[in-house]
């Protein structure tokens, strides 16, 4: 399973505004965007794709710490998931320090759950980064833009349904061939 979180802020996703402007039109009024604060609010996605499946989402708008990342989603949506797959389970976190607590690290050994080995320094192959770049461009393309955070949560449910699982299963079957650039490439920048 290959799992991470992201954000998803309410008003521009990614943080940025893209303009296309004619040289020193710069500071025009229509090159300009109003600026909300903190993006208008945002909320952290946590979610699992595998070859075979996706997991649910889990929503907050708050920060998923090492208790909540333990709590609410290893034990409510991965542990599941790992006991259908047994023995043949693999996780494939990051070390992001919720990851990596010791009341993580305790629960994954009292469950039998092992994880993909995740070198310090090393580059984001998680083929989730994939998914959440899909999910976001849904979320930003629909017809009528979430206005609340509500709404916001919403929409990233219906659009997370809306990926079709062939999309997923290709971004898995490419793992050997990522791997293997960036084996050649030592570790440096890849395609991918």
């Amino acid at each position: 399973m290959f799992s991470d979180e992201t954000r998803f802020n309410l008003i521009h996703s990614d943080g940025r505004m893209l303009v296309w402007r004619q040289p020193r039109e710069r500071f025009n009024e229509e090159n300009m965007a109003p600026q909300e604060p903190f993006g208008g609010g945002s909320v952290n996605v946590w979610g699992g794709v595998m070859n075979n499946g996706k997991t649910e989402l889990y929503i907050t708008f708050d920060t998923i710490n090492s208790v909540t990342y333990r709590d609410e989603i290893l034990s409510n949506i991965v542990l599941p998931f790992a006991n259908n797959f047994g023995d043949q389970f693999l996780l494939m976190d990051d070390n992001a320090r919720p990851h990596r607590a010791r009341i993580v690290e305790q629960f994954l050994r009292e469950n039998n759950i092992n994880r993909m080995d995740w070198p310090p320094k090393s580059p984001d192959m998680n083929i989730i980064e994939h998914v959440w770049s899909r999910l976001k461009l849904l979320v930003c393309s629909r017809e009528h833009a979430p206005e609340t955070l509500d709404q916001l949560g919403e929409a990233i449910l219906q659009e997370w349904e809306n990926i079709p699982q062939e999309f997923i299963s290709t971004l898995v079957r490419s793992m050997p061939r990522r791997c293997g650039d960036l084996i050649n490439r030592r570790g440096g920048p890849t395609k991918y």
